[in-house]
């Protein structure tokens, strides 16, 4: 739809036939805060709008998928008359029809400027402030339009006319810290800030994308609605898994390229120095895309620095985008936008944390250990980025990560200033990158994928360097750091595993239409043979399965944990031992002691989680190894520039594991 500007005025212009017709609406955080989840690129979920005249207003209007039927029965007109679409915005026509033309003018921000993704409530839920929109001190920033989409840009000031006074304690019991008010901390005045939104009215698909029903065998995000029509006795809910749209050009051939492949454009913001291990993360899947049947699938293209758009506009896109983030640790996400029709992909994202690329350099306030119940607050539970569960892969990698890498350097393996140093840090983004770009391809996390991997195996430099140190990039694998005299193998997870190679299959490769339903069960079906290609994704976290976790590595979670504790230990008696460099300063012992209070607590975490489970107890022997504490912790730190004592009381709150009541030991003999 074309746009017009004068002064400060944008218009829309609708031509008459596309009045009533329906579009793919999406809308992107373009400026954020740095905090909170506030982060530049987060997307709302996919929704099929149609903008209707009403009167004099045009109303943008939300279609309702949740539930379906067949168009043209009877059935759809019960649900049509039993379900409600919703009004996202109205507005005053802005003109009368053109003479020749029949298209109407619609004011942009008038139709655009709201709270169209419910902001206020996102910004009050994480501040505890009741932030309102300021719609005189908002404006449309920028405008692009195309022949298949129009994206329009909206810079809207959010305020409160007060900051409140800190409570009075009336009584014994102080007030719930996570209900008290916690102003932002990256604005100048908390008052006042700014929220930048990309919205985008996009043209569908001519031609729907054949949809693919998921698989619970099988971690892929999915569009999900009640299927009225179903009338066969089984469940009418209906899941299609999320994907991209890939056709082969040569439909007989066993490889071919696409007819369109899967545009990746990495953003101009993404710093020179890490291009080249960004983008070795993205093509990385393009070896399963092949296995898939995809030759070349994924295409890679650099931004201009003097591009005159941005990588949040348009459709068939997947950005990969930089962003800088206040606080501790760094949070990576893959979000991705479809078509609730059929599940196809028509935007994604991968965004990926400045801190990431400063594991080496992190000052001591920088790398805050997420001690149990210190978590930071929680994120908002507004619908932008909700397909990909609030994805904390760099939140946590990052912080074993830099562990990692001052381990290394206290054995001396590492220059944390040279070109080790920096190699290390490349093969973490590598990691990071291609963990959130399979999100944005349609992959759900896999926490159970390490778990197919041996101790053997992950001790073996063949093995780890072709198959990684997981079955898949989409777990949260913890670090195979080598224990002290063991000979080190791949530390990180730099390649696809099988569990990738399979997912894809499952959800790329081409079958004919009468073969289709009996080819994926065959698919699917190999994982209850292959231990390698075992599923267990976040709401299995807590479950029934000890065997999926995050951050843990190897056929037994229980003997890394044993690993990561021997390791922590290491560091610290190594920090004690080191001489203070002139160059350095005493933040070096405080940051060291904090990783190590953060894999203890990590460790710790874990095996609560795992002793509360009801298989915990079929192990007993596993489980009572660890029953030890941590000793020798506790020593003075002395330099020739002054003395800084650190003591550190390893009591029962900071023991490894949790305590155990006698009758659970009566139980595990």
């Amino acid at each position: 739809m074309p746009v017009w500007t004068k002064d400060d005025k944008v218009w829309i212009e609708v031509p008459a036939e596309l009045m009533n017709h329906t579009f793919f609406f999406s809308a992107s955080l373009a400026n954020g805060l740095g905090e909170r989840f506030f982060w530049p690129g987060l997307m709302s979920t996919g929704q099929l709008v149609s903008l209707r005249k009403v009167g004099n207003n045009v109303q943008l209007v939300a279609h309702n998928l949740k539930v379906r039927a067949p168009e043209g029965t009877p059935l759809s007109t019960a649900l049509h008359e039993s379900y409600s679409d919703s009004l996202l915005a109205s507005t005053p026509a802005a003109s009368a029809p053109h003479p020749q033309r029949k298209s109407i003018l619609v004011d942009a921000y008038a139709l655009l400027g709201g709270d169209l993704t419910g902001t206020q409530t996102r910004l009050e839920g994480s501040y505890r402030l009741p932030y309102t929109l300021d719609r005189a001190n908002s404006s449309i920033t920028s405008t692009r339009s195309s022949s298949s989409s129009t994206s329009i840009s909206v810079r809207s000031h959010f305020a409160i006319p007060k900051l409140p006074s800190p409570p009075v304690m009336t009584g014994p019991i102080p007030p719930n810290p996570a209900a008290l008010p916690s102003p932002p901390t990256v604005v100048p005045d908390p008052r006042s800030l700014f929220l930048t939104y990309t919205y985008t009215l996009a043209a569908l698909p001519k031609t729907p994308m054949k949809p693919r029903v998921a698989d619970p065998r099988v971690g892929y995000f999915v569009d999900s609605f009640l299927d009225l029509g179903k009338d066969d006795g089984k469940d009418r809910r209906t899941h299609l898994i999320h994907r991209w749209r890939l056709e082969k050009k040569d439909p007989a051939a066993v490889v071919s390229e696409p007819k369109e492949p899967i545009r990746v454009v990495m953003d101009r913001n993404i710093p020179l120095k890490w291009r080249d291990a960004v983008k070795a993360g993205i093509l990385e899947w393009n070896k399963a895309f092949e296995r898939a049947g995809f030759r070349n699938a994924i295409s890679v293209e650099q931004q201009a620095d003097d591009a005159a758009w941005t990588t949040l506009e348009g459709t068939r896109v997947l950005a990969v985008r930089w962003f800088a983030q206040e606080g501790p640790g760094a949070t990576a996400v893959g979000p991705s936008q479809a078509d609730p029709r059929t599940g196809e992909i028509l935007r994604g994202a991968a965004i990926i944390p400045d801190g990431w690329a400063r594991l080496s350099r992190n000052r001591v306030n920088d790398t805050q250990p997420r001690l149990q119940g210190m978590e930071s607050s929680s994120h908002p539970s507004a619908h932008l980025h909700e397909d990909a569960a609030h994805c904390e892969y760099a939140e946590h990698a990052v912080e074993q990560a830099a562990m990692g890498l001052e381990l290394l350097s206290a054995r001396g393996l590492i220059d944390p200033n040279g070109p080790d140093a920096e190699r290390y840090i490349s093969d973490s983004l590598k990691d990071v990158t291609m963990h959130e770009v399979g999100h944005a391809l349609g992959l759900r996390h896999n926490f159970k994928a390490s778990t197919g991997v041996t101790a053997a195996q992950l001790r073996d430099p063949n093995f780890t360097k072709q198959r990684g140190v997981s079955n898949s990039v989409m777990d949260y694998n913890g670090l195979n750091l080598a224990l002290e005299g063991e000979p080190q193998t791949d530390i990180l997870m730099t390649t696809l595993g099988a569990y990738d190679y399979w997912a894809i299959e499952y959800g790329y490769r081409e079958f004919a239409a009468d073969q289709e339903t009996a080819a994926l069960e065959e698919i699917a079906g190999r994982s209850e043979k292959d231990r390698n290609l075992a599923y267990g994704t976040d709401e299995d976290v807590m479950g029934f399965d000890p065997m999926v976790n995050q951050r843990d590595l190897g056929e037994d979670p229980l003997v890394y944990a044993q690993r990561q504790i021997k390791l922590a230990k290491e560091l610290w008696s190594r920090t004690l031992a080191r001489p203070l460099d002139p160059s350095d300063d005493l933040t070096l012992y405080r940051r060291n002691l904090q990783r190590v209070f953060g894999s203890l607590s990590s460790e710790r975490s874990s095996e609560t989680a795992l002793s509360a489970r009801p298989w915990s107890w079929s192990r007993p022997f596993s489980t009572i190894r660890l029953f030890t504490r941590i000793s020798n912790l506790s020593k003075p730190i002395a330099s020739n520039r002054s003395l800084i004592t650190i003591t550190i009381s390893m009591s029962a709150a900071l023991d490894v594991v949790p305590m155990v009541s006698k009758s659970h030991c009566q139980n595990s003999r």
